[in-house]
């Protein structure tokens, strides 16, 4: 059934459009982050019964203390007397505002939806986003879908149902 998340997937990328481009080290990226997110899913699905709220705050102390050395190395570049005040106050709210909403809450509710659902059914999930993000394009920029948008469409949806009903 995965053939058909990818197809899909792969005619919404490509949009008519057959260019191979390939960046060995981009590709790279994007297959570590992949398979770090399934071996993510795979270990909160296999903690059980704990509190995810204390699972996903060492989760993420442990992420903060691996990632803490390349952002020290990174910020010795950075000019902070480029801003003003309310830049470094923008800034900082918007920190918050990821840290907050997009990663402690986002990967709590992750954590909780696998408990709920499983991880087959959480996963299955996220093949929905490409569909999420055509209607919002459509409904709020305006662009209207093409042949290869709507194939692609439901190529993907036509995978998440085959998926669920095995």
């Amino acid at each position: 059934m995965q053939l058909w998340y990818f197809a899909g997937v792969g005619i919404l990328i490509l949009n008519g459009k057959f260019n191979l481009d390939l960046n060995p080290f981009g590709d790279f990226l994007m297959f570590e982050s992949v398979f770090s997110w399934i071996f993510y899913t795979l270990i909160i699905e296999r903690m059980g019964s704990r509190n995810l709220l204390i699972v996903s705050r060492d989760f993420t102390l442990a992420g903060t203390v691996f990632l803490l050395p390349f952002a020290l190395y990174e910020v010795q570049d950075l000019n902070i007397s480029l801003f003003s005040q309310n830049d470094l106050l923008a800034v900082g709210a918007a920190l918050i505002y990821l840290g907050v909403f997009c990663s402690a809450l986002g990967f709590l509710y992750w954590n909780k939806a696998i408990h709920l659902a499983g991880s087959s059914t959480t996963t299955n999930a996220l093949y929905l986003i490409p569909l999420i993000t055509i209607i919002g394009d459509s409904l709020i920029i305006g662009n209207v879908p093409n042949i290869y948008v709507m194939i692609g469409a439901v190529l993907v949806l036509a995978g998440v149902y085959l998926s669920e009903c095995n």
